[in-house]
């Protein structure tokens, strides 16, 4: 471990100070330092079919929503009548 630490201390420049025992290691970096920027990757088609794919599948569910909220909001149970039968005996 401890040729862990050392590759790590000749790779990053900024640290200033290191310290620890087995294989926990703590690292103080410079505060004026900032993390290297990493290159952006390019996406493929296939990555980027699948996001366009995704987008419409959260709209079509959205609207799939809506539009069950708008049919049930329709209802009413005061408007539901109900027929009262009193032919029916329950008794016999």
């Amino acid at each position: 471990m401890n040729s862990c630490a050392m590759a790590v201390l000749e790779e990053f420049q900024d640290i200033v100070f290191s310290y620890g025992v087995s294989d926990e290691y703590r690292f103080q970096i410079h505060f004026s330092s900032k993390p290297k920027s990493k290159p952006k990757k390019e996406k493929t088609e296939e990555e980027r079919k699948f996001r366009r794919r995704a987008k419409y599948f959260l709209v079509t569910q959205l609207v799939v929503v809506l539009v069950f909220l708008s049919l049930l909001g329709g209802l009413d149970d005061a408007e539901v009548e109900l027929d009262d039968d009193d032919s029916l005996n329950y008794n016999d």
